[in-house]
Formats: structure tokens, sequence, C-alpha cells
């Protein structure tokens, strides 16, 4: 109803009440669907939101003046004479004493701003180029009988029908005229109710209203758009919201499912120790070139799938198997942390959904957004160094000269220090907590990344030292990152940039 043309006339009526005679003093958007009249003391703001045409009258302290576009400035000074509807289209029409018009036409989809004189598009807004506009004939058809008049004029409610029927709109077809008219000006007496879906309506009297009721078509028109633009944002952000809860419940149920099996796998027999016997017992067979190689498992009888490291012989590989069955206990442990903090997410997330479904106003909607924003910035401390792994090794690689120094400052006893020889470069720290050989492959990544970061990055071969940590230490007066090492080793390898 709020684009109907029976209240879009008595809007006109009121506006000419209000502009008339006075001069458009500017007029600019603030989007590609907003724009903004300003006439003397009065400030007319025109939004296309959702195939609504929606009418705002802000107050002139809130006219924009930044981030603005300036439009029809060739109606800039230009008096009004009058504001008017070609009844029955939906268009209200700013008259200007020149003759020439800006038309508001409220046509759903196709809505948008003209300004013309004598017929004659001269500048529009928001209309593609290429759009015609039909012809405004101010012509309504009351010939036919209820069911053709409704088809013909889709405008006209049923409701409405119904009262002209009492009044003997149908009694003759002389009268119709005389009876439509008399029935429209009284239309335009009668209060105008706003629901709270928002729906604007034209009622009787404030028994039939169960909202706000104004006998202002201005006041009325304000209420509503302001109620319709707030809707529109609650369903917004309330689906925004819906998206990425529903999403992260998803990601946390399929993490949490997948943790389970994998703790109970983990959990129950030897695995990693049964693949590393596996393997040993089949290093008579031809190591493939692929991630995986298959044989037979004297466990179970059948065939077995193996991953594989490709770069490691079999029974390089089965070291791997048996050293990670040797912390199979840490990984459980691991794995039952993981497992309880995604099942407090899980519980936070289905709590912010219950918030979320009892929530009916944009308010409450905005608290829970910064509410999940803020427990979703997981607050990580910024680590001085890049984390890199190989074969459950931690390596990690310093950024700068400062952070090489809290990295070695952060080492373990048992760790390995490694540095691109006679050149500046990040310091490269291999943790190994237990105190573990390792092996030659790990050691050989780590001095390639350790090259990689360095001055030598582009060398075909670079050297770099490595040397358990307690062999390396900071001196009086040495600059940040600078070290003195006591004994070292060499190795040469190519420099590897991640």
């Amino acid at each position: 109803m709020h684009n109907n043309p029976v209240f879009l006339r008595r809007l006109s009526d009121d506006l000419s009440k209000r502009i008339g005679g006075k001069t458009l003093v500017r007029c600019v958007s603030t989007s590609p669907t907003e724009i903004y009249f300003q006439f003397q003391d009065f400030v007319l703001e025109v939004v296309f939101s959702d195939n609504s045409t929606l009418f705002l009258f802000p107050e002139i302290k809130y006219f924009p003046v930044r981030n603005t576009i300036p439009q029809f400035k060739e109606c800039w000074g230009k008096e009004i004479l009058n504001c008017s509807v070609p009844f029955p289209d939906r268009v209200i029409e700013l008259n200007f004493t020149d003759n020439s018009t800006l038309s508001v036409l409220a046509f759903g989809r196709n809505s948008g701003i003209v300004f013309q004189k004598n017929r004659e598009i001269l500048n529009r807004f928001k209309l593609p180029e290429h759009q015609t506009l039909p012809e405004f004939n101010g012509v309504i058809d009351l010939s036919g009988n209820e069911s053709e008049i409704l088809k013909s004029n889709r405008f006209l409610h049923t409701d409405w029908i119904r009262e002209m029927k009492e009044k003997g709109f149908f009694d003759t077809l002389n009268d119709r005229e005389k009876v439509w008219n008399s029935f429209l000006n009284e239309l335009s007496q009668r209060p105008v109710c706003i629901s709270p879906e928002p729906k604007l309506d034209i009622v009787k009297n404030r028994t039939e209203c169960a909202g706000e009721l104004f006998h202002d078509s201005v006041s009325a028109i304000q209420y509503f758009s302001k109620q319709f633009l707030s809707v529109k944002r609650f369903n917004r952000l309330f689906t925004s919201i819906n998206n990425e809860l529903t999403k992260r419940k998803k990601n946390l149920e399929d993490r949490i499912r997948g943790a389970k099996i994998k703790l109970e796998k983990t959990a129950t027999g030897n695995h990693y120790r049964e693949l590393a016997d596996i393997l040993m017992a089949n290093l008579h067979v031809d190591k493939p070139e692929g991630k995986s190689i298959s044989v037979f498992n004297f466990y179970t009888n059948k065939p077995i799938e193996i991953k594989i490291n490709k770069d490691l012989s079999l029974q390089k590989n089965a070291e791997v198997f048996y050293r990670k069955a040797r912390n199979q206990h840490k990984e459980i442990e691991h794995l039952e942390l993981m497992l309880a903090k995604m099942l407090d997410e899980i519980s936070v997330v289905q709590k912010h959904l219950e918030v979320l479904n009892k929530s009916h106003d944009l308010k409450t909607l905005q608290s829970l957004s910064t509410e999940i924003a803020n427990k979703s910035e997981t607050k990580k401390p910024v680590l001085p160094y890049k984390v890199f792994t190989c074969d459950d090794f931690e390596i990690r690689v310093g950024k700068n000269a400062q952070s090489n120094d809290k990295l070695l400052k952060s080492a373990g006893r048992f760790d390995i220090w490694l540095h691109a020889r006679n050149t500046s470069g990040s310091h490269v720290i291999i943790r190994n907590p237990s105190n573990e050989t390792i092996p030659e492959h790990v050691l050989e990544y780590a001095a390639a990344l350790a090259a990689g970061h360095s001055g030598n990055q582009h060398e075909g071969l670079a050297a770099v030292i490595h040397t358990p940590v307690k062999y390396v230490r900071k001196f009086k007066g040495a600059l940040p990152g600078q070290v003195k090492v006591d004994r070292e080793e060499v190795i040469l390898i190519e420099p590897k940039k991640v």
C-alpha cells in the first residue's frame, strides 16, 4: 500500500503544502539507490530498496556532505510549483514553474527518477538509459463487473470494491465516476495504520489498526520507511549470523567426528608399531614412486595400503612409524585436549544459535554479532618465527635479527641450531625435546630452509652450519642476531625458500 497510487496521491498533496513555492537548493546521491533533495528548510530522501520506493524526511542538519555525487544539477535553483500524481500511475511528480518535472517512479524493480521537459527525458537516476517509460495517461477504467474492475485496476483492494458496492457503485453505470471520486476523497481523509510487519494500510478508524496510527501521510511514510529499512537490516544481519554459526557448527561437528575416530584408532592397538613392523617385513619389496605402498599385512593376512614419505627408504619410513609409536601417548593427550576444546566451542555456538533464534530486535542482533566477532578473534601471540614440520619434527625459522635472539632464547637444551655460513640470515632451530636422533633428511630440510632465508638464497648450493644449541651463545656487546658458535658442522644444500 505504501506505493499504491491512492496513498501516493495523498502524499503528493501533503508534499505540495510543504515544498510548493520553495526552491530546490541541491540534490546529491550517496549510493546508486539513495538520493537527497534539499529545499530551503526541508529535505526529501528517496530510497529504492527491495522493489519498494521509500520516502524519508531527515532534518536539514543531516543532509549528507561527504562521499556524495551531485545529481540533477540542471534543477538546482528552480522553484517548485506543486506535486502531483498522474493517477492511477505510481508516480509522484515534482513540478517546477518552468514546466519541467522530476518524476519519482515507484515501479518496483524498475523504480527510479527522471527529469523531463515537454515529455523529453533530460536526465535520470537509477534507471538505465535503454529503459523506456510508460505513458502516464491518468485514466482509470470504471466499467465492468467487480472482477473486471479489480483485474484492470490492480491497485484497488477487494475491501474498497465492497465498500463502493455498498455505496451503490454498481447500481448504474452513469453514476460510477461520482461514487468513485467521493470514495477516493473519503480515503484521503482516513487515518493511516503502520502494522509491525511493517505494512501500511488506510483504515476507517483506530479499531482496525493493530499498530501505529497516523493522520498525516508524511509522518506515516517516514515511520513506515524507517521500520522497513530496520526490518531489512535485521533480516540481513540475522541471515549473515545464522549462516556463519551454521557453517561453524557443521565444521566443528565434522572435526569432532574426525577427532573421535582418530582418538579411538590411536588409543586402541599399536597402530603405528604395526605399520612399522609391516614395512620392516616387506623391505624386499620395490618401493614405488608414489606416496603409498601396497604390501602384505601379516596381522590380518590381507593386503594393506600404507602412506609413506616417497623421499625415504622403507626402513626410514618404518623408523618414522616407530618414533610415532613411542610418542603415541602424547598424541592421545593432544587429541583429547583438542576434542575437549572443540566440544566447548560447539557448545558456545549452540548457545549463540539459541540467542539468535530468540532475537526480535536489531539491537540484540548487533550485540550478538559483536560478541561472536570478539570470540572468533583468537588472540594468538605473534610468534617471532615461522613454523615448519618434517616427520613430526618442528622447525622454527627466525623472522629478523631481533626475533633470532628470541628464537635462540626459547630453544631447548637438545634442540639443533642452524645458520647459513658467512652471510646474514635467519637462525633455524630443530625442536628436539625428547633428545632423539635427528634423521638426516630432517637435518637437510632444516638446512635448506636456513640457506633459503639467507643472503645465499639464490646460490645453487649453500653452506650451512649446524650444532646443538648448547654450543651457541650471545657474547658481550653482540648486536641483535649476532652469536658465537663454539662447535659446528657444515652441510652443503640447495636453498629452499618457503
